[in-house]
């Protein structure tokens, strides 16, 4: 048999106090507002936090900054029966660079998040220099074959072409699909507003 600990016939009678009605009014206006002002304080507190963040990511995404030099990407076969199978298919490129400008194409960091800056167009300019695709039958310099790092690097500058101070090339390679090619972008994005 389960009962309660205490005797169930002892009650306590507890204090109430007369509350008028306009009282009662007074302090339900009174909490209703105090939840109302923290309710405010904390959709404030959000807004705050996630301005911060957005204008955070609008500085990075804005002012990002990509380069890359002297990229090559291979891949060989090496065949051990017939040497004349071996084969090399690569990739070649001097560099690229992806910056943000001003309306001149020059080089600047730019930061939108301020009232005078909200309104300018975002300008980027993207440069890709002597990018090109080779493929080699019947290869006889293989990188797996080298025995020192300085005859893998040997091997892999032998695959470019040169190219004189201006970018201009002054030695190709035979084995290209795509010769490399120079290519620069202008982006413009208008204002958002």
């Amino acid at each position: 048999m389960v009962r309660p600990k205490t005797d169930p016939t002892t009650w306590q009678m507890i204090e109430s106090k007369e509350i008028d009605f306009t009282s009662k009014d007074e302090l339900i206006s009174e909490m209703a507002l105090q939840m109302f002002t923290e309710m405010i304080k904390t959709a404030e507190e959000k807004a705050k936090d996630s301005g911060m963040m957005s204008s955070l990511v609008t500085k990075i995404v804005d002012n990002l900054q990509i380069k890359l030099t002297n990229m090559h990407i291979r891949i060989e076969n090496e065949d051990a029966v017939d040497r004349n199978n071996q084969f090399s298919l690569g990739v070649t490129l001097q560099g690229i660079d992806l910056h943000t400008t001003d309306d001149c194409w020059e080089r600047i960091f730019i930061d939108r998040t301020k009232e005078i800056n909200k309104a300018k167009s975002m300008f980027k300019l993207l440069k890709i220099v002597n990018f090109g695709i080779y493929y080699k039958t019947k290869e006889t310099t293989l990188i797996s074959t080298a025995l020192s790092q300085e005859e893998m690097a040997a091997v892999l500058i032998a695959q470019f072409s040169t190219y004189d101070e201006d970018g201009r090339i002054t030695r190709q390679r035979d084995d290209y699909l795509i010769e490399p090619i120079r290519l620069e972008v202008k982006l413009t994005q208008n204002d958002p507003v």
